[in-house]
């Protein structure tokens, strides 16, 4: 089974991604979104372990964290599949990019 990379963990309830895999968190809470750099490189080193063929990429936070997380993703290989909470039916959707 893969992992659920989190992309930003700010207390939501993320359990029904277990479905997919177990959970990596990249950032928690509050992040400073100006200081790109400095996010890029631990995106790099949290994400070396991403495996494109098995992981997942949930989309959470800031949109800038967002593109971080699958323009580092896109490195691993062509696709990139997320997952999107619906509300509606109360459930993650896959989405591949």
């Amino acid at each position: 089974m893969g992992k659920v990379f989190i992309v930003n963990y700010s207390g939501h309830n993320v359990e029904p991604a277990k479905q997919y895999g177990s959970l990596h968190y990249l950032t928690r809470n509050s992040v400073n979104v100006f200081c790109t750099d400095r996010l890029k490189l631990q995106l790099i080193k949290d994400m070396r372990n991403y495996n494109n063929k098995e992981d997942y990429i949930l989309l959470s936070g800031a949109i800038i964290l967002n593109l971080l997380v699958v323009l580092e993703a896109l490195k691993h290989g062509p696709k990139v599949r997320i997952l999107i909470y619906n509300f509606k039916i109360s459930r993650y959707i896959v989405r591949t990019i």
